[in-house]
């Protein structure tokens, strides 16, 4: 096991330089340093296979059409990939008719999108894209415009970016929490994102606002434990008394022990 922030700091590769036939980078969008993945032709090949098969898994094996929702210039470069363009790229095999629903300076081509959805309003149909980009550049454009399609037949897969979806999460739940201030479970929301962003100490104030509302609130006590911990970098003693009182909520066990197992035996687990 290897901690993936390993493959940010090193050129980490199992065969020769000569038998790399591809490099992959991560998304960065969460500005950190990119990933570095190398491919040869045989490791190529088995994540063509084995992509094939969990995807038919979800559709089928019949080719659907495909709206990617991004624009065509993430794959110009086909030595480098980006998270982005192997996936793009990836999925491409599964469609048919790929349509791209992007322009080059990322906002909706809604003709195109429009024209695609017409037709194959028959039609099951494959919509791909990562998640952040859907949202800010597809949902959001549609919902301002207040223009709808019709994709009642469509399956959605998406990932990636969810780092941007949680610091735009924090401004609205803060929001939230102003206008109800006695609700529990909203400064729940709030620590959990604040959590995501490894934003510890602000995690912990909203988390104990949380368990001031709802004493036997697994989950602020769960979001407690966790900024408290800090990812190692908090109150152990303190981390753990929090997640053993997010325990007791039968609905939270399982999250907590898991945690707490975490703390106590970090060897068994590869961050």
């Amino acid at each position: 096991f290897l901690p993936v922030r390993l493959f940010k700091d090193y050129e980490l590769l199992s065969v020769d330089h000569s038998q790399i036939i591809k490099t992959m980078t991560s998304s960065g969008t969460s500005g950190q340093r990119v990933s570095k993945i190398f491919l040869d032709r045989e490791t190529a090949t088995n994540q063509t296979k084995v992509l094939t098969k969990i995807v038919s898994s979800l559709i089928g094996r019949k080719r659907l059409p495909l709206l990617i929702i991004d624009t065509k210039t993430v794959v110009k470069n086909r030595n480098l990939f980006s998270a982005r363009g192997a996936g793009i790229l990836g999925f491409s095999m599964f469609g048919i008719d790929v349509t791209y629903a992007l322009n080059e300076d990322m906002s909706l081509d809604i003709d195109a999108v429009k024209i695609f959805c017409e037709k194959h309003r028959k039609d099951n149909i494959l919509i791909f894209g990562f998640t952040y980009i859907i949202w800010e550049h597809f949902f959001k454009t549609l919902s301002n415009s207040r223009q709808t399609l019709e994709l009642k037949n469509a399956t959605l897969l998406h990932g990636g970016g969810w780092k941007k979806l949680f610091e735009e999460a924090v401004d609205n739940l803060e929001n939230g929490v102003a206008l109800n201030p006695k609700d529990a479970k909203s400064w729940f929301r709030l620590a959990h994102a604040h959590n995501e962003l490894g934003n510890c100490e602000a995690a912990q104030n909203a988390a104990r606002e949380a368990v001031d509302r709802k004493k036997n609130f697994g989950g602020g006590w769960y979001e407690l434990g966790i900024a408290e911990w800090c990812k190692g970098d908090g109150n152990k003693t303190v981390a753990l008394n929090s997640l053993e009182k997010a325990r007791n909520d039968r609905s939270w066990r399982k999250m907590a022990e898991y945690e707490i197992d975490k703390i106590n035996n970090p060897h068994r687990y590869v961050e």
